[in-house]
């Protein structure tokens, strides 16, 4: 099951902010319960969107 489908819009805007705020990947990856990569791969679609 794809990112997409396991968090919500929101969630993901929340965690893009909060890593542009300058929390660290691992911190939200195990805040939010995903692996690191999946956090990498969010914030790398997110550059790309020019988010």
């Amino acid at each position: 099951m794809g990112l997409n489908r396991r968090l919500p819009e929101a969630t993901r805007a929340v965690i893009i902010a909060e890593y542009q705020a300058g929390t660290r990947q691992q911190s939200l990856a195990d805040r939010y319960g995903i692996s690191l990569s999946s956090v990498k791969r969010l914030l790398r679609a997110a550059r790309r969107l020019g988010v």
